[in-house]
């Protein structure tokens, strides 16, 4: 392994590496306010390719994203998080 993919396994665990099933990743969103923010988080992420299904909580401001690791990975999740305009602190 290299230092990068460490340092993911660190902030994402084994979902980063575990494929050939449906994975879960859970991710504390910071500037998570308002209802409008969920619905564009999770209108934004169930577009892409392999999310299965995207729940918010707004009152702890978490995401949780079911994924298949085979056509999308931790990486582009958390990306396109970021795309979207939403700051993620790591896996909770």
């Amino acid at each position: 392994m290299t230092w990068y993919s460490d340092k993911l396994e660190d902030l994402y665990g084994d979902s980063y590496f575990n494929h050939g099933k449906e994975n879960r990743l859970d991710l504390s969103i910071v500037n998570l306010k308002t209802e409008q923010d969920a619905l564009k988080l999770k209108e934004g992420l169930k577009s892409l390719q392999g999310i299965k299904s995207v729940h918010v909580d707004l009152n702890s401001s978490k995401l949780t994203v079911f994924y298949n690791p085979e056509e999308i990975s931790v990486i582009s999740i958390a990306y396109a998080v970021n795309r979207l305009g939403f700051t993620h602190i790591g896996k909770t």
